[in-house]
């Protein structure tokens, strides 16, 4: 399950959940002090978090570096094949820890990996 959190400055909480494996989404929106803002004041504030919401594993540079490498992987077998898998591990963890300098080293390594192999191959 992958869960989002995000809030503005008027006191307002919304949390997404999508279940990975269907894609099915549930969101919750909670104001910190109900009924403070009218519904058209509540729906534009939420419109700009939506603006905002934004995942690592979303950004175009770790879009095509995982790309890339799982279109290798499939053509790989043996070593090659599980050194790649471990790049691509590597870098699924360092998304989902969000941490901007983590992600960039791992981009790096699954880059020169799956470069390596592309051109070993």
């Amino acid at each position: 399950m992958d869960i989002r959190f995000s809030y503005d400055l008027n006191g307002i909480l919304e949390v997404e959940t999508t279940v990975v494996s269907t894609g099915k989404k549930a969101t919750l929106v909670i104001e910190e002090q109900p009924g403070k803002l009218s519904n058209a004041e509540l729906e534009r504030a939420i419109r700009r978090l939506q603006k905002l919401k934004f995942h690592p594993r979303e950004a175009l540079p770790n879009l095509t570096a995982v790309a890339r490498a799982e279109a290798l992987y499939v053509e790989l077998t043996g070593e090659p094949r599980r050194v790649l898998g471990a790049a691509l591990a590597q870098i699924r963890l360092a998304l989902e820890s969000q941490d901007p300098r983590v992600i960039q080293e791992a981009r790096e390594q699954l880059v020169a990996v799956t470069e390596g192999l592309r051109r070993g191959s």
